[in-house]
């Protein structure tokens, strides 16, 4: 049986160090955060509205969470305003989003009341760059 060359070894070896570096370069490539849909990602998309989108891209974002029955379901805010429902996103074309945020329900709770624990989806516009958040 043939040994090793003392090249061949340290090949070997330069290339298992070298496997960790280049782990860490693909781990910090990845999207952005879960919760958030960035205008570039609405762009790249083929969908026409935010519904199909959410549909394809984001399916949790449109389960219902916490108690069976608790309030009208996933709820959809437009510039901060509330819209309503999971419906109301076949209205809008993803062209007009420049970001869509979701809260999952305890962070919905806090944020916008205890009526939106099935979840809140809001989406940003151009028109709310700048301006002050209505009160939700």
């Amino acid at each position: 049986m043939k040994t090793p060359s003392r090249f061949a070894t340290a090949l070997l070896l330069a290339a298992m160090a070298a496997a960790p570096a280049s782990a860490q370069l693909v781990r910090s490539a990845r999207p952005g955060p879960s919760n958030t849909i960035s205008a570039e990602d609405l762009a790249r998309s083929p969908r026409s509205n935010l519904l199909d989108f959410v549909q394809s891209q984001r399916p949790m974002w449109m389960s219902t969470r916490g108690p069976a029955g608790y309030g009208d379901g996933v709820a959809v805010y437009l510039d901060n305003a509330r819209l309503g429902g999971i419906s109301e996103l076949a209205s809008l074309p993803t062209s007009i989003a420049t970001e869509l945020r979701h809260y999952r329900g305890s962070e919905a709770v806090l944020r916008f009341g205890p009526e939106y624990a099935a979840g809140v989806i809001v989406v940003m516009t151009a028109r709310a760059n700048g301006a002050a958040p209505a009160a939700g």
